[in-house]
């Protein structure tokens, strides 16, 4: 998503609607420039030289932000905690080994008594079956993948 030819696409694609409703061309905002007493120099702002140019520009700063938010929800410090809890809980359901996952949980928190822990596991599939449960939604800590395909290499 975040190369020139995915922009590209989406600029002929909206050029395509503009003549396909008959709405006003796509231009670039009235330039306005800042009032005297705030200029400083003799510098003059940047102006665009096409509404392309100006949106191509709008596009990437959009993209960054969502991928630098999405990144930043969800690789905080706890979460690799919490992604390993619910593989815990939901691998002890499925009556899978969980022990990789029991150790990850175990480090974190050291007061959990690891042997009493694995115990009451093996024994939540008799407590809660998992057939009584809707499917899971998608395990969350797949987003990497998702801004991967965001912004490809």
């Amino acid at each position: 998503m975040r190369a020139d030819e995915h922009f590209a696409t989406i600029w002929l694609k909206a050029q395509s609607k503009v003549s396909q409703y008959s709405l006003h061309a796509i231009k670039l905002p009235r330039h306005v420039g800042a009032p005297s007493r705030y200029e400083q120099g003799k510098a003059h702002a940047h102006v665009f030289e096409s509404s392309e140019i100006l949106y191509r520009v709008q596009y990437f700063n959009f993209l960054d932000a969502v991928i630098n938010h999405i990144t930043g929800r969800f690789e905080q410090p706890g979460m690799k905690t919490y992604s390993d809890m619910e593989a815990l809980v939901v691998s002890a359901c499925q009556r899978e080994n969980f022990t990789a996952h029991l150790d990850s949980v175990c480090q974190v928190y050291d007061d959990f008594d690891k042997k009493s822990l694995k115990r009451q596991l093996k024994q939540l599939p008799g407590v809660c079956p998992l057939s009584c449960y809707p499917v899971p939604k998608p395990d969350i800590c797949s987003l990497p993948q998702i801004t991967v395909i965001l912004c490809p290499v």
